[in-house]
C-alpha cells in the first residue's frame, strides 16, 4: 500500500486538504481515549483511515505506515514535515 500523507504545504480548506490526487479530512472522535486522541485524519474516494493526530506542543504528530511526520495548521494551511 502507498502511503498517502506526504511533507508540504497545502492550503486548508474547512477541515480539509489535498495531497496529490486524494482529499484528506480531519475528523473529530466522538469518544476520545487515553489511546486514541480526539482528532484523526482520513482520505476519501476510497475512504482510508490514516492516522491519529497526537498533540505534540502546538502541533500533532502522526505515523503511516511506520513513517513519522509532525503536523501543524492554521486556519488556511497545513504543514506536515517528515521526523
Amino acid at each position: 500500500m502507498n502511503r498517502i500523507i506526504q511533507a508540504g504545504e497545502y492550503p486548508l480548506t474547512g477541515e480539509s486538504f489535498q495531497i496529490r490526487d486524494r482529499k484528506i479530512l480531519i475528523r473529530h472522535r466522538k469518544e476520545i481515549s487515553e489511546k486514541k486522541p480526539e482528532m484523526f485524519l482520513s482520505a476519501v474516494k476510497p475512504y482510508c483511515y490514516v492516522s491519529s493526530l497526537y498533540p505534540f506542543g502546538e502541533d500533532y504528530s502522526l505515523d503511516e505506515q511506520g513513517k513519522r511526520f509532525v503536523l501543524s495548521m492554521d486556519e488556511k494551511k497545513v504543514v506536515i514535515v517528515s521526523t
